[in-house]
């Protein structure tokens, strides 16, 4: 509706992501959550700001490292991904100021492209899935907010011989990826290539899966 409209995302403490729309009112209050840990961030919220030109603005998923770096995804008119420290400032060391965009959402369209889950790899790499029009994608990002579309390009390969939609994913704690969908689960290794070591030809077909099952969620031990 012409300008851009500023968007507000505030992480606080726990892992739990708010986010504040303040499109035509730049003075819109801040929401009030019980509980949050004053000394992370700004009394207990974290806050980095995009800039799109959507209405479409929600926070999806948030990970966090061992070190206490924390990765979250979403949609601000396209892939949406900020990164913050430990003690809940921006990472003005990620991606521009601590934020990165990608697939931008087509316009005048239904189909909202956005980044529905983030895993971080023991690299520091993300490894982020979501959604561009009609199609899933899987894609890494280095430690800087950075694509690196080699892995994006390998895992289209292999996926599209078998996925044609909504696919899971976990994170191995060596990097490998499991991925499952309607009656497949496979393996990925580091650089999205298929591991050929898992169940056959990298494949796997549990014995409980039919024509109306659906693999929502992978969780890996």
């Amino acid at each position: 509706t012409g300008g851009a409209v500023n968007q507000t995302w505030a992480l606080p403490a726990l892992g739990r992501f708010s986010w504040e729309n303040s499109v035509a009112n730049p003075r819109a209050q801040q929401k009030t959550i019980e509980g949050l840990d004053s000394a992370f961030g700004t009394q207990g919220r974290a806050v980095v700001d995009f800039e799109c030109d959507s209405d479409e603005v929600r926070v999806w998923s948030v990970a966090k490292t061992p070190t206490g770096w924390v990765a979250a995804g979403g949609a601000c008119g396209g892939w949406a991904l900020a990164g913050f420290t430990a003690e809940g400032t921006p990472d003005r060391t990620f991606g521009t100021q601590g934020r990165t965009q990608l697939f931008a959402s087509p316009r005048n369209s239904t189909r909202v492209t956005h980044a529905r889950a983030v895993a971080v790899r023991a690299d520091g790499r993300l490894l982020v899935q979501g959604h561009v029009p009609i199609r899933t994608r899987l894609r890494l990002f280095s430690p800087e907010g950075l694509l690196e579309p080699a892995f994006g390009d390998a895992v289209d390969e292999e996926l599209e011989q078998f996925f044609t939609g909504w696919f899971a994913f976990g994170l191995q704690p060596d990097g490998k990826v499991i991925v499952g969908n309607r009656e497949t689960v496979l393996r990925l290794n580091l650089d999205g290539t298929r591991d050929l070591d898992f169940g056959a030809g990298g494949l796997a077909t549990p014995a409980l899966f039919g024509k109306s099952t659906f693999v929502s969620h992978v969780l890996v031990r």
